[in-house]
């Protein structure tokens, strides 16, 4: 292997720039040359996508592993055949192609409207089926025309579109080029592109701000950045002259870039499209990973240090420290993708599920199904697939873009099975559909079959029914109610009663197995102002009948139940949605109550938000009867697939549980 320290002027902006971060980046003192083995890691404010064309025909497969290996969450320009290929490695394609004729030929030229119009309606239903937002779309020439009339003829064409994007969630991203290497191209100038989109007025569609095109154009990056940021879906990266490696042999200067676009608050990816120009490094001289392939890799981890992107060097919870809030990478160095998860502990292996969530608004609804991975020590993870998949036939009650939440795995001895539960709502359905989900496998790790889909309790009155919920329902009762509020006490509304014949409500739930074997169904119920806990039948699959409601009026969701010193307990959130609002804590004697509520249990600076974090699970520390931890999640709406972990854990002040904030622990601690 060639050696790279011959790279002196690239190695002292690696040097001088990999302790910047981004975010509150301090003026960058002169860089000092000195030995550097790998970048320092580093904050991950940018996300961080690379364009395959500039790597020639190197096996895609490869490519994905290596990408995967530094922290590269995206392979991008790719066609549909190659997307699969992407997302099995665990990655995403943050710029689809696969419609349109080609760059010179665009919507400019309302000769070609039927015919691009024909191939994106044919694309884009594909591009959301694949979970993926972005689809290139370009101009076309300027053939002669004014500015004008390209804006009209563009705007013609591509509003054509927009019901369509609309439907689909898919944002068609004209792409800025420069019209000198390609030649007499129309949408040259940030401008020219941000007229166009507050012309056709949709969120679904936005530009493709390339740096490198519009450093040839009009230069001033950072000011057009601050300026026009809001048109822009996703941004490219490349040196000048050349769109070579981002080295100070090139007139623009990336970490003032970067911090600029971090200071919009832009939320897309940057894609990484400089050839490269240099000499092949393996990553094994970078991460000491003999099994990696060659590649010219020492750009982008260069681009890494100046971003303040964090890779497979960057923070995790190895080592037997949790770290709440960071990224946590499993053995492939990928973030672990299993939110509003549980646990299940067989043998001494622990296996997470949660549900996988893709990137951008989008993966807040199910495109790939449930996770699973494993541990023997809950710091480390391995990746053990899809444990359930969402469905490709519309008819099913799991059809992908339905709404798969929490979900929870027990073990039943008796019948030898792995029984999955989860919140459901079918695709469009929405809350007052909200149903309970169950599926069963022979294996830990899956692949698990839906076996029903349906409302707890039909035709069951619970242990603690009233009189009045066996009168009528009132007519005001059969609209509906979100959580938060209803306009009356439920009980003066009868939901329970209005649910009776059909079965209960069931919103954000949990499973909880006792000492005796019995299992149990914990959901939030009747329109959410109602906590009810509900016996499972002996092989785990379905609601026995006996049941009981609980904190009625009291609007909690997120349950979370574990067992103490005969004591049971529960965690809870309030309901505001994706905000984090006050935990919530309550002890009984027995699972049927009656059931005492506490004082928040989180403390301290934050706690009004439960560490911006809503509860999931709670899991008993191994070997330690009289410890829990608390597992939460901290919610990324606007882009699902970054939510966050956090895991604390829960000490007692005499039957209160409390749970403080801690950068960093340890189980031993």
């Amino acid at each position: 292997m060639k050696n790279i320290s011959r790279r002196t002027a690239i190695k002292t902006v690696l040097a001088g720039s990999a302790a910047m971060a981004v975010s509150g980046m301090e003026a960058a003192a002169p860089a000092k040359k000195k030995k550097v083995e790998k970048p320092e890691p580093l904050k991950g404010n940018i996300r961080h996508s690379v364009s395959k064309w500039c790597f020639g025909s190197y096996p895609l497969d490869e490519f994905c592993e290596i990408c995967k290996n530094i922290g590269i969450e995206s392979i991008e320009l790719l066609d549909p055949k190659d997307w699969p290929i992407v997302q099995k490695h665990g990655l995403t394609v943050a710029m689809a192609q696969g419609a349109g004729l080609g760059i010179d030929r665009g919507f400019n030229d309302p000769k070609l409207h039927d015919e691009l119009v024909a191939s994106y309606e044919q694309v884009i239903p594909m591009v959301a089926e694949a979970g993926l937002t972005n689809l290139i779309c370009f101009s076309g020439r300027r053939n002669g025309v004014t500015d004008l009339q390209g804006w009209e003829n563009c705007e013609k064409g591509l509003k054509r579109l927009m019901p369509i994007a609309e439907k689909y969630n898919v944002v068609l991203t004209m792409e800025l080029l420069n019209s000198v290497g390609h030649k007499d191209y129309l949408c040259d100038h940030t401008v020219w592109g941000a007229e166009l989109c507050r012309r056709i007025g949709s969120p679904n569609f936005k530009l493709l701000y390339d740096i490198y095109h519009m450093q040839i154009m009009e230069g001033n990056v950072i000011e057009h950045i601050r300026k026009y940021h809001q048109y822009f879906s996703h941004i490219h990266t490349g040196g000048v002259p050349g769109r070579a490696e981002i080295d100070e042999t090139q007139e623009l200067y990336y970490p003032a870039i970067m911090k600029a676009i971090v200071e919009t608050g832009y939320k897309g990816f940057v894609g990484q499209e400089f050839v490269p120009k240099q000499e092949d490094v393996s990553v094994s001289a970078m991460y000491k990973q003999p099994s990696m392939k060659r590649i010219a890799i020492y750009p982008l981890l260069l681009l890494f240090a100046l971003c303040g992107c964090k890779g497979k060097t960057g923070t995790s919870q190895a080592g037997n420290v949790f770290k709440p809030g960071e990224i946590w990478p499993d053995n492939n160095g990928v973030h672990i993708n299993a939110h509003g998860g549980g646990m299940l502990q067989q043998g001494d292996t622990y296996y997470w599920f949660g549900e996988h969530k893709t990137e951008g608004e989008g993966g807040n609804v199910a495109q790939v199904g449930v996770h699973c991975y494993s541990s023997k020590d809950l710091y480390n993870w391995k990746d053990e697939g899809i444990a359930l998949s969402v469905s490709d036939d519309e008819s099913s009650p799991i059809v992908k873009g339905c709404i798969l939440e929490r979900p929870k795995v027990i073990f039943n001895k008796k019948t030898g099975r792995y029984v999955m539960w989860f919140h459901l709502e079918p695709k469009g359905a929405g809350y007052t559909g909200a149903k309970s989900g169950v599926a069963v496998s022979e294996r830990v790790t899956g692949p698990y079959k839906l076996l029903s889909a349906d409302r707890p309790n039909a035709g069951f009155w619970p242990k603690n029914v009233l009189d009045i919920h066996k009168g009528p329902v009132p007519e005001e009762s059969k609209k509906g109610f979100g959580g938060g509020g209803l306009p009356a006490h439920p009980d003066t509304l009868n939901l329970l009663g209005r649910d009776f014949e059909s079965g209960q409500m069931a919103r954000d739930m949990n499973l909880f197995v006792d000492d005796d074997g019995k299992a149990y169904h914990i959901y939030a119920s009747e329109d959410n102002s109602t906590l009810h806990i509900s016996e499972l039948t002996d092989d785990y699959t379905a609601c026995s009948g006996n049941y009981a409601r609980f904190f009625v009026g009291r609007f909690m969701e997120a349950p979370a139940m574990f067992k103490k010193d005969g004591k049971y307990y529960l965690i809870m959130s309030g309901c505001t949605g994706w905000a984090p609002n006050p935990g919530r804590s309550a002890v009984a004697s027995s699972i049927w109550g009656p059931w005492k509520e506490l004082a928040n249990p989180f403390v301290g600076a934050d706690s009004e938000t439960s560490f911006h974090s809503q509860s999931t699970y709670v899991l008993p520390v191994p070997g330690k009867p009289d410890r829990f931890i608390y597992m939460g999640d901290r919610w990324t709406p606007e882009n699902a697939i970054d939510g966050r972990y956090i895991w604390l854990p829960i000490r007692f002040e005499g039957e209160q549980p409390v749970i403080e904030w801690l950068d960093e622990w340890g189980i031993e601690n």
